[in-house]
């Protein structure tokens, strides 16, 4: 099942738009709470800090997006 689900039409493109979309809500998280100040700019403008965000964007998107396929997919396979 896994392999079908991530070689299911429209996968990867879901999950890069869902891990995109995470990073920008996490930025904005820290930007709220740190009051989008110098520190805040300082700690989004590193290396670690970039890496870390991607990393968290594609496994959260990678997450989401497998459940709602994995869904689709179980739906579809009920139904026959």
């Amino acid at each position: 099942m896994f392999t079908r689900v991530i070689t299911h039409k429209g996968f990867w493109k879901s999950v890069v738009i869902l891990s995109l979309i995470y990073m920008v809500v996490l930025i904005l998280v820290q930007g709220i709470s740190l009051g989008f100040s110098e520190i805040f700019l300082e700690r989004v403008t590193t290396f670690k800090s970039i890496i870390t965000l991607l990393g968290a964007g594609l496994i959260c998107g990678f997450a989401i997006t497998y459940a709602k396929f994995w869904r689709k997919l179980k739906e579809q396979d009920y139904r026959k």
